[in-house]
């Protein structure tokens, strides 16, 4: 999978004929290529624009499943990686689809594991956070399931393993519960003292029309 380019073949779908919330989907590509252009402006307003268009309200269409392959290459090639982590997540935790088959924009996500899984492993907290995150929705337990184990044994940072924790029961909850008891003492407390709580469940934003009060923060998960 390419990083360099992430978003090759871009042109080549059929935008015009794909549909989101607004009708045809042939904006989608300027807001991509938005994303990984070096106006930061036009940047956040290209991804309040997705939120709007491919996930609008927590509802997936066929653009959306289309879109995610360029959204994982954006996001692994580093251009606002957290940000549009939390829209993919937010995409695989979908399952208000319009006008695309059950479960598909789940899977386009889940397909794009290679990508999305090494994010976990970020030098940036908020990277690490929001992958685990958005991997966890993707229901591919035999892939997501043994990368989420594995940063367990090694993330160092509370609201990072509170996270991890969360993801883990998501989609093993009878090992996730195992995984909390071994490190919670009864007060609830986690290695060195620190008390750990699981994140709560997010709640997916709707930028269509939120546009001039947006901050990026309100698209990521629940800090704890």
């Amino acid at each position: 999978m390419d990083l360099v380019h992430p978003l090759d073949g871009l042109d080549a779908r059929p935008w015009s004929a794909l549909s989101h919330a607004y009708g045809s989907a042939e904006d989608v590509p300027d807001l991509l290529r938005a994303l990984t252009g070096a106006d930061a402006d036009a940047a956040d307003e290209a991804l309040s624009e997705l939120y709007g268009s491919v996930l609008h309200q927590g509802t997936v269409y066929a653009a959306s499943a289309q879109a995610v392959p360029f959204l994982a290459g954006i996001a692994a090639a580093g251009h606002r990686t957290a940000d549009v982590l939390a829209l993919l997540g937010g995409m695989a935790e979908s399952e208000d689809e319009d006008g695309v088959a059950p479960g598909a924009v789940r899977a386009a996500v889940a397909d794009r594991l290679p990508l999305l899984l090494p994010l976990l492993a970020s030098p940036e907290p908020e990277i690490r956070r929001t992958a685990a995150w958005a991997v966890s929705h993707t229901r591919a337990t035999a892939i997501a399931l043994p990368a989420l184990r594995a940063r367990w044994d090694e993330e160092p940072e509370p609201s990072v393993r509170a996270e991890v924790l969360a993801g883990i029961a998501r989609l093993d909850p009878q090992g996730g519960a195992a995984a909390a008891a071994a490190v919670l003492d009864p007060a609830g407390r986690g290695p060195h003292g620190r008390r750990l709580r699981l994140p709560r469940r997010r709640r997916t934003v709707d930028r269509a029309h939120a546009h001039d009060d947006a901050v990026p923060s309100a698209r990521r998960p629940p800090a704890l």
